[in-house]
């Protein structure tokens, strides 16, 4: 598979997923991705993707624990239909 045709493939796979999401979850998936577009690196660490955002909230007037970061994390992964315990780990 060549990487025009494996990269058409994960554009179709966005469209469907963005396609079933709720309207809140398409205004969060917005952000992220408008986020990802504005600061975001994509590094590999042990086989997984990730995103780094670098500074999104910076500009944000928020002041949140560790614990207060993690708990809204957890709603927020729940929202998206995500297994929470997985992304805390993220």
């Amino acid at each position: 598979m060549g990487a025009p045709q494996a990269q058409n493939e994960k554009k179709q796979k966005l469209h469907e997923l963005v396609d079933r999401l709720s309207p809140e979850q398409l205004e969060v998936a917005e952000a992220l991705l408008e986020g990802v577009l504005a600061r975001g690196r994509v590094t590999s660490q042990e086989g997984q993707l990730l995103v780094k955002l670098g500074g999104l909230w910076k500009d944000r007037d928020l002041d949140l624990s560790e614990e207060e970061f993690s708990e809204i994390r957890r709603e927020l992964w729940g929202a998206l239909g995500a297994d929470s315990d997985q992304a805390d780990e993220r």
